[in-house]
């Protein structure tokens, strides 16, 4: 993919059934995503909307909705980097199944297998500047992270749902290369009945988890 800029555009029922990156599949150059732009109905095996490999997406603006993957309902990050200071990742599912027809699907939003991952700004004063929201996985509802460590400052992530572990987020690396740094933002169960069986909020299956207590929250996830 070569550099695009996505503003007040729309990108609707892409489907790439075989491969990446419903919508874009960005493996060099840089993908803009700000306006009122939309990705949605999109769907891949990786990255519903965007798969990205070593090159950069950032979005500050606009909406990935109602996609689709096996991994990365919305977003699949191989490596490069992907920057996210506002918009919303919504309504998105990760539906992988397993050759026994078992569900295995992570990341209802963001698959994080490597690369630089940036939610919100430093130092940023609108909590409400990202919302990342009704997202669904068997594990991370909004975030699975198997490699890299993403770093939050602000944002919320609201009312995502996993079927098994991690309604918000699932960190699996057993290497101790994955993790999550939250300086700031919010993690929130929103009004559903249970995020998750194990981890309303957060589940750490390996890798690191870190949270600055002052300047990010969680709050009001559910267990089951």
């Amino acid at each position: 993919t070569a550099d695009s800029t996505l503003v007040d555009s729309m990108y609707e029922n892409c489907h790439y059934f075989k491969n990446t990156g419903g919508a874009a599949s960005v493996h060099t150059g840089t993908v803009d995503i700000s306006g009122s732009a939309k990705i949605k109905n999109a769907s891949a095996v990786e990255g519903g909307a965007i798969y990205l490999s070593n090159g950069n997406v950032t979005m500050s603006g606009g909406t990935i909705e109602h996609c689709t993957a096996d991994f990365g309902g919305a977003v699949y990050v191989a490596s490069g980097d992907f920057t996210m200071t506002g918009g919303d990742i919504d309504h998105n599912t990760a539906n992988g199944k397993n050759d026994a027809d078992e569900e295995i699907g992570e990341g209802g939003a963001v698959y994080v297998e490597g690369g630089n991952i940036y939610i919100g700004k430093e130092n940023c004063a609108d909590i409400n500047c990202l919302i990342v929201s009704n997202n669904t996985a068997v594990n991370g509802g909004a975030f699975a992270v198997s490699g890299s460590t993403p770093i939050m400052h602000c944002g919320k992530l609201i009312g995502n749902v996993a079927k098994q572990k991690g309604g918000a987020l699932y960190v699996s690396s057993q290497s101790g290369l994955g993790g999550f740094t939250m300086l700031g933002g919010e993690i929130n169960g929103g009004e559903v009945e249970a995020n998750a069986v194990l981890g309303g909020g957060v589940y750490l299956a390996g890798g690191t988890y870190t949270l600055d207590n002052e300047n990010a929250a969680i709050s009001g996830n559910k267990a089951v």
